[in-house]
């Protein structure tokens, strides 16, 4: 339970993150994520950090862009 006196802080905040993805680069990842490439292999080829990468894969499963894979994030 968190009180209201508590500090409180923002996830991320003090982490560089690029948070802007182009129609082409969603649309190349979202290439890759259908041939089973791993979210490090991904990111390696767009020249993202994973952890950009994995943001984007959480926004476009949240959009239903794309779907769950039997080996997850990790792919082959």
């Amino acid at each position: 339970m968190i009180h209201a006196k508590e500090q409180k802080r923002v996830l991320l905040d003090d982490v560089d993150i690029n948070w802007v993805f182009t129609v082409q680069e969603t649309d190349v990842f979202r290439a890759m994520w259908v041939a089973n490439m791993s979210l490090d292999s991904i990111a390696e080829e767009l020249g993202r950090k994973p952890l950009e990468i994995g943001l984007l894969i959480i926004e476009q499963a949240e959009l239903g862009k794309i779907e769950a894979r039997q080996q997850g994030i990790f792919g082959q």
